[in-house]
């Protein structure tokens, strides 16, 4: 036993070395200490002071410094009840992950974590949830997400904040199932890359699973209708994903669902794009305030999720279109009443160079989107002047970044130099497809 003692404080001992060089804060390593079999301890992490009686380490300032885990991570507490015989330790790996260290001695060891706003989580062995996360908040838990404008900004910008966090803790290829056991279904009425991939691959890295479920092999097309549908999906499903075209459609999934539902896209809205979008262009300026951004081409559905976003976040946002192919006014008129009470701006325009001039960046999607094929070539000739090249990215900020959703068609509504150039974020915005959907779904499925 004791030589197992020496192996675990000497263990102890490097990981504060780690982090201490990491985070160049002082951490204290406490003497170890026996414990009787009827201890009931309660350990709460509550600082970088260590508790000598406890054999615990407190870890809330060390990840206050901890890149961006703080806004979910900063009110963990963890209480150890049973029957205690000897703790070894807590270990707080440089990552920020909590694991406890455990001897041989010790029976029927329980680990609660709390989150800040009072909802428990019962912990495995090694720390991680086994059922709701410790840390994720648990306010949106349940909700639909059919348009962006069904979500308040504080809300949004939540979503933003956890899917940061999970693209760190991806690119630290740490495992994190924050929804072991769950199943979320996919309902394709188009085809799709970004979409369905984002959602298969990011419910399977939170530990999940997705059942894809083609439109064309349902009762649907039978004539069952949305509402039955909703009510029988709800009871095998964890949540469900739709891309089709009606939005009327998702909202009456929505409305009969006893479980989130989720706009995989529709003719009148992309708001999963629009997330996307919103965290590349805060990743690359750090902020959403006072960007202008310039949307080119189609007042589409990524049109419209863009500047209801943009209205969301106060950013100024103008759209240049032909005649004809102008932004519904109805979408318009909520993202102009939203820009005004953020601080934003919504502009319309034909001309594509004046809404070009000072952005910061500029925007485009594909000329003939699905179901618009025989207008192709009307389109085509009506567009032309409406490409995003190294001519119009010209007369923009001299930083400014060239858009797209994806999928591209080079040489129509942008050229070969701009998307595969340095200054092009497509590539970027299909990454974040993965990251906002994954905090999506980790954030409303129960």
């Amino acid at each position: 036993m004791q030589e197992l003692l020496a192996d675990e404080l000497a263990f102890l001992t490097r990981e504060l070395d780690q982090l201490d060089d990491l985070l160049g804060d002082p951490l204290l390593l406490p003497e170890r200490q026996g414990h009787g079999s009827d201890d009931v301890r309660e350990c709460g992490l509550r600082g970088v002071d260590a508790r000598r009686d406890d054999l615990v380490i407190g870890v809330q300032e060390v990840l206050n410094h901890h890149h961006r885990v703080v806004p979910f991570l900063h009110g963990l507490t963890v209480e150890v009840s049973g029957e205690l015989r000897e703790i070894l330790g807590v270990v707080v790996h440089r990552d920020g992950d909590v694991l406890l260290r455990r001897g041989e001695l010790v029976a029927d060891l329980a680990v609660q974590g709390v989150c800040e706003g009072g909802h428990a989580a019962t912990l495995d062995d090694r720390g991680r949830s086994i059922s709701a996360v410790p840390g994720v908040p648990q306010h949106l838990k349940g909700r639909s997400f059919t348009r962006v404008a069904s979500w308040s900004q504080d809300e949004l910008a939540t979503l933003l904040d956890l899917a940061d966090e999970l693209k760190a803790e991806r690119a630290r290829r740490r495992e994190l199932r924050l929804l072991p056991g769950r199943t979320i279904g996919l309902i394709f009425h188009k085809p799709s890359t970004r979409t369905r991939v984002a959602f298969e691959v990011g419910i399977a890295e939170l530990g999940g699973m997705a059942l894809f479920l083609p439109a064309g092999e349902l009762q649907l097309t039978r004539g069952e209708s949305y509402r039955d549908t909703a009510i029988v999906l709800s009871r095998f499903l964890s949540a469900l994903m739709i891309r089709t075209f009606e939005q009327e459609e998702v909202e009456t999934f929505a409305e009969h669902a006893s479980i989130p539902v989720i706009n995989g896209l529709t003719d009148d809205t992309h708001p999963l794009q629009a997330l996307a979008d919103v965290m590349t262009v805060r990743e690359r300026f750090g902020s959403l305030q006072g960007i202008r951004l310039a949307y080119v081409g189609d007042g589409n559905n990524v049109c419209h999720s863009l500047m209801r976003v943009g209205g969301r976040f106060g950013r100024d946002f103008v759209a240049a279109t032909p005649a004809g192919y102008e932004p519904d006014p109805v979408f318009v008129a909520a993202a102009v009443k939203d820009a005004n009470a953020n601080g934003g701006s919504v502009e319309l325009m034909a001309d594509p160079r004046e809404a070009a001039r000072g952005a910061q960046a500029v925007y485009t999607d594909v000329w003939t989107s699905m179901g618009r094929e025989a207008d192709r070539n009307r389109r085509l000739r009506d567009f032309e002047p409406y490409r995003i090249d190294d001519a119009l990215l010209g007369v923009a900020d001299p930083e400014a970044v060239a858009m797209h959703c994806l999928p591209a068609h080079v040489g129509e509504e942008i050229t070969a130099e701009v998307l595969y150039g340095p200054r092009c974020l497509a590539w970027e915005q299909a990454e974040n497809r993965l990251h906002t959907q994954k905090a999506l779904m980790a954030l409303v499925i129960r």
